[in-house]
């Protein structure tokens, strides 16, 4: 076994755990199928981090609002304080902050009130 998939187990069974606490869900993960056809038909460029991500889960909500990842459906919301290439996939914290990937670079960042953090650089 690969130490990607290694990890990758170990992060499903981090899942399950976590699950068990308040307001904390995990959905069924996202298929290949699912994800490649995501990326089709919105003609986007999902980074891998996000792509294996929705490997494991297809959106989730953890400790009530603090940290929440959108279903593949909900993915591309445009808002007016965020830069323009750069589309919404998920929340933090619960006070406006937002989770966000460049549509063309697929640069992952947080913005919050025109602020913005690069989560991988």
């Amino acid at each position: 076994m690969s130490i990607n998939l290694m990890l990758f187990n170990e992060l499903g069974k981090m899942c399950n755990l976590i699950s068990s606490y308040d307001k904390t869900f995990f959905n069924t993960p996202a298929s290949e199928i699912e994800i490649a056809s995501f990326k089709q038909k919105n003609k986007l460029l999902l980074p891998d981090e996000l792509e294996k991500l929705y490997q494991l889960s297809n959106g989730f909500q953890i400790l009530g609002r603090t940290a929440v990842v959108y279903e593949l459906k909900k993915v591309g919301a445009r808002f007016e304080d965020i830069p323009e290439e750069y589309v919404v996939f998920g929340e933090i914290v619960g006070d406006g902050e937002k989770l966000c990937f460049n549509e063309k670079t697929g640069e992952i960042i947080t913005a919050y009130k025109e602020k913005s953090i690069s989560l991988f650089s």
